[in-house]
């Protein structure tokens, strides 16, 4: 099966054509990936008019893009013209984008239709004003190409995401899991553990109150004087500090001390908005905001967040009997998390999944290996009739 996907959920527009074949192998036929960030840096955090836009001005020339790496851009000999009743649906979708319309019409008259089988694309959650530019796109080539129209969940995309293994040069295989499956799900947006008793079934034991993790690494580096995105520069300094302990000849002392909120509730729910107020104290306690300060609260503030992630995931794991666990989502890029759970399911005797670095942000291909799997689901029928986006969609 030949899949095309979009993903257009937030700051990144992203589109894979893949090609799946047997036993969870498949080959990349084209996987690209724009990111808006330098756009956003200005304004501290993903402006969500300016995200749409970049959206809208890339997502066409990355289509074109993509079917021309894939081998799938063909001319056709005369140009094919398009219903009445195509056109006046296109007119639908492109209601407020008079310049799409016109490219996905022209690119169906001059070009053959791909030897393409479906077309995934994230509906939710995210941005809404974001997420409906790659839903009219995919909606409308479903419509003109006649292909089967794959609605995907993100975050379902990110659980996916930690399972791709590549093999060679193009070649991947999604990876065999055994359930129950923990899901630990981390980014700018979500902060969720979720449980899976067999595929394509999702419970979410716990979430964030308030603040996501990602939220709270780039909020708390504003405060530190870094530019969106600030959660690398975090995690930089942090690494650097933790170094210094491990190779110093004297115990080196860290006299920053900060909170690990919902450390010892009951329940698998998470609070990070008193860990950055913590930050933000410590911070304006300081007459000056040394590097060596820095360098602390950074390493104290990481372990803090590790520490209440692998508390409530190991709870987790022990009351469920959790045979497999997957880290999915931005954060999961994390140095000091990546290794913290690899120790964890070492102690627990629970394998572990973790993104190649290259997958952790939002992309297209972790869109593409959902959707395959999408086709699959009994109700996948209902869910081709999907008619929307759901900025606030749950995994389940």
């Amino acid at each position: 099966m030949k899949i095309l996907s979009i993903e257009s959920s937030c700051d990144e527009t992203a589109m894979s054509i893949v090609n799946f074949g047997k036993n969870g192998n498949f080959t990349v036929l084209s996987d690209t990936v724009l990111s808006q960030v330098e756009i956003h840096k200005n304004y501290g955090g993903v402006f969500p008019t300016l995200a749409k836009r970049e959206h809208t001005n890339n997502i066409f020339p990355l289509l074109v893009g993509s079917l021309k790496t894939a081998k799938m851009l063909q001319k056709r000999k005369r140009i094919k013209k398009i219903t009445s009743e195509q056109k006046k649906e296109l007119q639908k979708l492109f209601k407020y984008d008079t310049t799409n319309l016109e490219n996905i019409i022209s690119l169906y008259q001059n070009y053959k239709v791909p030897k393409l089988d479906a077309v995934a694309v994230t509906y939710g959650p995210g941005l809404e004003i974001a997420l409906w530019i790659g839903f009219n796109i995919a909606k409308a080539l479903c419509i003109l190409w006649d292909k089967k129209f794959v609605p995907t969940n993100h975050m379902e995309g990110h659980i996916y995401a930690s399972l791709i293994q590549h093999l060679e040069k193009n070649k991947y295989k999604v990876s065999k899991v055994q359930y129950p499956v923990l899901s630990v799900l981390i980014s700018g947006g979500h902060t969720e553990l979720v449980l899976s008793k067999r595929q394509h079934h999702y419970k979410i034991l716990g979430q964030t109150l308030d603040d996501a993790v990602g939220e709270v690494y780039d909020k708390s580096a504003r405060l530190l004087g870094f530019h969106y995105p600030g959660g690398p520069e975090i995690s930089k300094l942090s690494e650097k500090f933790r170094t210094k302990v491990k190779n110093s000849k004297r115990k080196i002392e860290n006299e920053i001390k900060l909170p690990r909120p919902m450390l010892k509730s009951p329940d698998f729910n998470f609070s990070f908005s008193g860990l950055k107020t913590a930050v933000l104290y410590k911070v304006k306690e300081q007459k000056k905001i040394t590097k060596s300060f820095k360098e602390k609260i950074s390493y104290e503030f990481e372990n803090a967040v590790s520490e209440v992630l692998i508390s409530k995931s190991k709870k987790a794991i022990e009351k469920y009997k959790v045979k497999t666990l997957l880290i999915g989502g931005g954060v999961s890029a994390n140095k000091k998390l990546r290794g913290d759970f690899k120790k964890l399911t070492r102690k627990q005797n629970v394998d572990v999944f973790i993104p190649d670095v290259k997958y952790t942000g939002d992309n297209g291909l972790m869109i593409a290996v959902a959707g395959f799997y999408n086709t699959q689901k009994k109700n996948f029928s209902k869910m081709q009739k999907t008619k929307s986006v759901n900025g606030n969609l749950k995994i389940k």
